[in-house]
């Protein structure tokens, strides 16, 4: 087994801002794009906000996404645990926790673009697929985050990962908030300092080869594996 950290390759960040409507600012196709190309720290990377303090009702949504390429890595190689690893940034009243990690569809997919305004609903809002349990503690501290067999699964098959960071509390489930409230979690992009950089760190190891031998007959010249036809097996970890 190996262990290798990856770096942010891409990042991005959309904005839908004082909006009338929480369907508006939530649903929005395109929102205001960022893209951090050195360091930076902002406070409110992830958000969801409501506020009549000026008047009528309105609502803002913030997400923040990521591509990591996973190329580097050695070929053929399985993975088998992945852990996300993001500085957070801002004062303990600006990180409410609740943050979710979902599958995303940005940076043209397979990282072939930068992310752009459009990238705003590119992960599947009206059915997310989450890449590990919520996240309740988020301050301006090293966040790790454990990604689940699917986030492995895709890692495996795309040789990236593609993800976004969303509130929990009412973006995610697409809940709209009911009275004022203010939830905002910050992150620190594109640190100078080694211990404070946005990455993935990967564990993985080569393929067995149908050369190596179980009970000292070689794999090839087997049947079956525990009951499992050895055709219908793709790798053993």
């Amino acid at each position: 087994m190996a262990v290798t950290d990856i770096v942010e390759t891409k990042n991005g960040r959309g904005v839908t801002g004082s909006q009338t409507a929480w369907s508006t600012a939530r649903n929005a196709t395109t929102a205001t794009a960022t893209v951090y190309t050195s360091t930076f720290s902002i406070p409110n990377a992830i958000e969801v906000y409501k506020s009549t303090s000026r008047g009528p009702s309105v609502y803002g949504v913030t997400r923040t996404f990521f591509f990591f390429d996973l190329s580097s890595l050695p070929s053929g190689n399985i993975i088998s645990a992945i852990d996300l690893k993001i500085q957070g940034f801002g004062s303990g009243l600006e990180g409410d926790g609740n943050v979710r990690v979902a599958r995303a569809t940005a940076f043209g997919g397979d990282g072939t673009s930068t992310y752009t305004a459009t990238d705003f609903d590119n992960w599947s809002p009206s059915s997310p697929t989450p890449y590990a349990s919520n996240i309740s503690n988020w301050y301006n501290v090293r966040n790790t985050i454990t990604l689940n067999s699917t986030a492995i699964s895709d890692a495996n098959t795309n040789g990236y990962l593609n993800l976004v960071l969303v509130d929990n509390v009412y973006d995610y489930p697409d809940t709209s908030p009911t009275s004022d409230d203010f939830l905002r979690n910050g992150i620190k992009f594109l640190s100078s300092t080694t211990s404070e950089k946005n990455i993935v760190t990967v564990t993985h190891a080569a393929a067995p080869s149908w050369e190596d031998t179980i009970n000292g007959i070689p794999l090839k010249n087997q049947d079956k594996i525990n009951g499992v036809l050895v055709s219908a097996i793709e790798n053993v970890l």
